[in-house]
């Protein structure tokens, strides 16, 4: 499994297009994605704004199909899910895009979010 984070920073169809390959070559993903991330998808990708409930579902309106099964999503506030454990044995964490906010907490070790969070277990399960 690849954990895809998309943190707030502009660019956030790097990030989508990503787990959309990922998923086309039938990898498992789990994807965060932050609020500020959301606000950004909604402006840059969809060009309105129109909200969208999930990840599948802005996958859906872009066109891609199938393999939603290979996808994982968690709320960037979710604690408790499982990427959020050492026990939870994943490949890699891909952070893309990456504000610098979210990059200045991942350095300094400052988990308040399952971003930062998923980024320190796999930083001390390394």
């Amino acid at each position: 499994m690849i954990v895809v984070a998309i943190s707030g920073a502009s660019g956030p169809i790097m990030g989508v297009r990503l787990i959309e390959e990922l998923l086309n070559s039938k990898e498992k993903v789990a994807a965060i994605v932050s609020q500020p991330a959301c606000q950004i998808i909604e402006y840059e990708i969809l060009r309105e704004k129109i909200s969208f409930s999930s990840l599948k579902e802005l996958l859906a309106k872009r066109g891609l199909s199938g393999n939603y099964d290979l996808l994982s999503e968690f709320k960037n506030n979710d604690f408790f899910a499982p990427v959020a454990s050492g026990s939870t044995k994943f490949e890699a964490i891909i952070v893309i895009p990456c504000s610098m906010k979210t990059l200045s907490a991942i350095v300094h070790g400052y988990a308040n979010s399952l971003i930062t969070r998923t980024c320190d277990v796999a930083l001390k399960e390394k």
